[in-house]
């Protein structure tokens, strides 16, 4: 099935070559929410239960993801993928948020340092 050009000629063997235009596509904002379908409760409870004792947030989120993963995907027999989880979280919570308030576990302090002299003279010789 061919596709005509819409114009408002009727008759479709004359009408004239479609001009060309740009069209510009824009990606949705960062925060703009990708809907998806409602999950079964059976699923969301299995997602449940693969969250518990796990927080996708914070710095490890990434490898607490690939447990979350693993359990979720044992419990509903099927290779569930990872952007799939991430995505049904972000319907539930703000995830971005929990990043936001998750406490580093690291203390960054900058202090001077300075090798001793006896290893500086060690490296040059």
């Amino acid at each position: 099935m061919s596709k005509q050009p819409i114009s408002g000629n009727k008759n479709p063997g004359t009408s004239p070559p479609p001009t060309p235009t740009t069209t510009t596509t824009t990606a949705p904002p960062q925060d703009a929410k990708t809907t998806i379908p409602p999950w079964p409760p059976e699923k969301e409870i299995q997602l449940l239960y693969a969250l518990k004792g796990r927080r996708p947030v914070g710095v490890n989120r990434f490898f607490q993801m690939i447990f979350i993963q693993e359990e979720f995907s044992r419990l509903t027999g099927k290779d569930v993928p990872s952007h799939e989880i991430w995505k049904y979280l972000e319907t539930l919570y703000d995830i971005e948020a929990l990043n936001e308030n998750e406490e580093e576990p690291y203390i960054y302090e900058e202090k001077e340092f300075s090798l001793p002299s006896d290893y500086v003279k060690a490296a040059k010789d």
